[in-house]
């Protein structure tokens, strides 16, 4: 491991941007041990990082010591995710950075991880928010250490929690939740910029659309008989890099979020990419899951593409509203082979023309809560 520091720049317009989940996530891959603080939390942000397979595997086996700052933006919902998380993995240890100090803030958003030979440290402006991860413009280090300086850093670590002992409650302290509660939901009107990183409750607030916004309309073929494995949908190479923004020979995280008929947000969906021997590339729907594939008609999933790469999709059934006018899009764009799979990639302004009442959560001009019977 070489010992030396690499600056980042998470950039919300460019889709092949380093994220800094990803950092975090890959990090975890061989870990031993490792810790972190981070100012603010929102339930998308926890959710991303301690629920991500990586992290899980990781905390199923090593510990990792989390604070959480709860001066402003975190709230009930991301205390109530972090105490889940908490509850699945005894590794896993969740405090709260709680003090009586109003006229200054918890502020750090840094990880530190532990290997067998050296370390790792990634520290930056982000915080565990889905702006902070993902949508917004941010810079970190990631910075590789020899053993001695990870023995250093941990040392350090151990030396700052032991000092504020008595300031570091457990995520389940009811003084916990009680000072969380009181964080207000600054909710922002659809005519303004919503502000990602300090909202606590960024699965409310419309992630705007990206400049040049690009949609992506592709028919689902079935896979491993009806009840099979057609939720996980098929791609060409073309659009897994192009329109998805992965890479072939690597595995990236595709952020999707499936939008209701009636315009209510399901859970974001952290995919990663799968490549399979047949030359096509793989996203799990979750939409998909426990339905079984039509006999007449092919599903079709409508995806439009936000800012931070989160990919707003709409999974439209041969009986679904909507679906005729998508359908009959695809006859109208598609030029390839009849033999072949139907995927279209247009402009917005196309897919508006073509389906004038779709869901306005989709192309991110408005969101509904997330519904929250998904969420248990």
């Amino acid at each position: 491991m070489k010992n030396r520091a690499i600056l980042r720049f998470q950039d919300p317009a460019n889709i092949g941007s380093p994220f800094l989940l990803e950092e975090l996530l890959d990090a975890c891959e061989t870990a031993e041990a490792g810790g972190g603080a981070f100012a603010y939390a929102t339930r998308s942000g926890v959710g991303l990082l301690l629920e991500d397979e990586a992290f899980v595997s990781f905390v199923s086996k090593k510990p990792f010591d989390l604070v959480l700052g709860i001066d402003e933006v975190t709230d009930s919902g991301a205390i109530d995710r972090a105490l889940r998380a908490k509850k699945a993995l005894p590794n896993l240890l969740v405090r709260a950075f709680m003090h009586q100090r109003n006229w200054c803030r918890f502020h750090p958003k840094m990880c530190w991880f532990r290997y067998k030979r050296g370390g790792r440290v990634i520290a930056g402006s982000g915080n565990l928010t889905l702006g902070g991860l993902r949508a917004n413009w941010e810079a970190f280090t990631v910075t590789n250490l020899t053993s001695p300086e990870i023995d250093e850093i941990e040392k350090a670590w151990l030396s700052w929690t032991n000092l504020h002992a008595s300031l570091l409650l457990p995520i389940g302290d009811p003084r916990v939740l009680e000072r969380a509660t009181k964080n207000i939901v600054r909710r922002t009107p659809s005519h303004e910029r919503p502000d990602l990183e300090s909202s606590a409750s960024d699965e409310d607030v419309t992630v705007p659309p990206s400049p040049g916004q690009s949609v992506l309309v592709a028919e689902m073929v079935r896979g491993g008989g009806r009840w099979g494995r057609w939720k996980q949908a098929n791609f060409d190479l073309e659009n897994y890099e192009g329109y998805f923004g992965a890479k072939r020979g690597t595995q990236r995280r595709i952020l999707l979020q499936h939008v209701r008929q009636d315009g209510r947000l399901d859970e974001i969906e952290p995919r990663r990419s799968v490549e399979v021997l047949s030359r096509n590339f793989r996203l799990e729907l979750g939409a998909a899951s426990g339905i079984p594939y039509p006999d007449a008609g092919r599903p079709i999933a409508v995806f439009v593409r936000l800012q931070g790469g989160i990919f707003r999709y709409r999974l439209l059934l041969p009986n679904d509203p909507g679906y005729g006018n998508v359908s009959t899009l695809l006859d109208n764009r598609w030029t390839g082979p009849s033999t072949r799979v139907r995927r279209v990639r247009m402009e917005l302004a196309d897919l508006r023309q073509a389906w004038p009442d779709l869901p306005s959560a989709l192309i991110g001009e408005a969101s509904a809560p997330i519904p929250r019977d998904a969420t248990t």
